[in-house]
């Protein structure tokens, strides 16, 4: 059996520094922490810019005021970075802010895998399976699992051999994609929450003699070309359930593989972005048995002025 293993992740996280524009900014400053995963919220993180410290509450809300309630001042030395801090997730640092009287701020944070009570690394699990040709019910030869999601340091990609079983070890507690993909067959995605071992899955791809697939990669970075990494990407086929998700290493590359011949759609989120600029179309041409680039530029977050 033959085992490709691909370091696309790394433990820590490369700011995204932001610009500022020349005159002197001052307003208040107010928003949300949340999950770049769930969208969800995040209590007890700390948010601070410059010299101004809050502690979020239940709400994942941020108000920044200096004491006695005085406007918040941003020179325009300073570099506009402010710092998040969660013990569960990834520092972050570096957010650009630009506009006056910030409103609806968002910050993302990434969660790290998870560590139960008393355990100084993450608990891992295993997972396996065989995978079959709907039609016929035999061992399908030859199909590639892939195996993506947001957790430490590794995706896996394995081709099946006749017996076409599978069996990855080692994988921190986690949501992962398990995709798996074949020249002449449609593909199969399914979500799992890792929590425990699963090694009895029994997986059917449909027959469909037209269908072929090819790789994307590329960079994902800040409007003036900073790294962004730990950014999360979704790539998928246009009107298709069929997706693949991954987290960018820590310079913001990613790579995906198996996604169907013809037109694409791509969705990134980064921590201290928002969503890609409008200069960049969501649309990807996905080449059969090649690799499209795609780079990404994201937008800086700001508020309402």
């Amino acid at each position: 059996m033959k085992k490709i293993v691909i370091a696309l992740l790394t433990l820590f996280l490369i700011s995204c520094h932001g610009g500022y524009k020349d005159n002197e900014k001052i307003g208040t400053i107010e928003g949300y922490i949340k999950d770049i995963l769930t969208e969800n919220t995040v209590s007890n993180t700390t948010v601070k810019v410059q010299d101004v410290e809050f502690i979020t509450g239940n709400d994942g809300y941020f108000p920044l005021v200096r004491d006695g309630g005085d406007p918040y001042i941003i020179p325009k030395e300073s570099g506009d970075s402010y710092r998040i801090d969660n013990s569960n997730y990834y520092l972050k640092t570096g957010i650009s802010i630009f506009s006056y009287g910030q409103k609806n701020l968002i910050g993302y944070i990434t969660p790290k895998p998870i560590t139960r009570a008393g355990e100084a690394e993450p608990i891992k699990f295993s997972i396996g399976g065989q995978i079959y040709a709907d039609a016929t019910g035999e061992s399908l030869e030859g199909a590639t699992v892939v195996i993506n999601g947001v957790f430490q340091e590794i995706s896996y990609m394995e081709v099946l051999d006749k017996n076409s079983s599978f069996l990855v070890t080692g994988i921190p507690e986690s949501e992962i994609n398990v995709y798996i993909f074949k020249n002449g067959y449609e593909p199969n995605s399914t979500i799992i929450n890792l929590n425990e071992d699963k090694l009895d899955l029994r997986i059917y791809l449909r027959d469909n003699k037209d269908r072929t697939y090819g790789e994307v990669m590329g960079q994902v970075s800040g409007y003036n070309n900073e790294t962004c990494g730990h950014s999360v990407i979704t790539v998928g086929q246009k009107g298709s359930n069929y997706y693949q998700f991954i987290m960018s290493d820590s310079f913001g590359n990613y790579i995906i593989y198996g996604m169907k011949s013809g037109e694409g759609q791509i969705a990134v989120k980064s921590p201290g972005f928002y969503y890609p600029s409008a200069a960049n179309d969501n649309r990807i041409d996905v080449v059969a048995n090649s690799t499209t680039i795609h780079n990404v530029k994201m937008q800086y977050i700001k508020g309402d002025d």
